[in-house]
């Protein structure tokens, strides 16, 4: 799931029952360092987080047959994510 309101970017570990799992569950996403002011993380995190970060970037997803893969890029083209789901 994506999501755009906060102005940072963050990815959960995928969440099932209240936990964080290695597979079986939905992760999420916030991507909503594409303009405007950004907003800076808490400084403690919660267990199903595990990407943050601050500043402006954009998210390319690429679906070829039944695999996702998305990327997160810093505006000078950095990556700093990536995720492969596998259907």
């Amino acid at each position: 799931m994506w999501n755009g309101h906060i102005h940072s970017y963050e990815r959960t570990w995928r969440v099932l029952g209240g936990q964080a799992v290695e597979s079986g569950g939905p992760f999420y996403m916030i991507t909503g360092g594409g303009g405007g002011g950004l907003e800076t993380p808490a400084p403690t995190r919660p267990f199903f987080q595990n990407n943050v970060r601050r500043g402006h970037h954009y998210v390319m997803v690429h679906i070829n047959g039944g695999t996702l893969e998305m990327k997160a890029f810093t505006l000078d083209d950095r990556l700093f994510d990536y995720h492969k789901i596998k259907k």
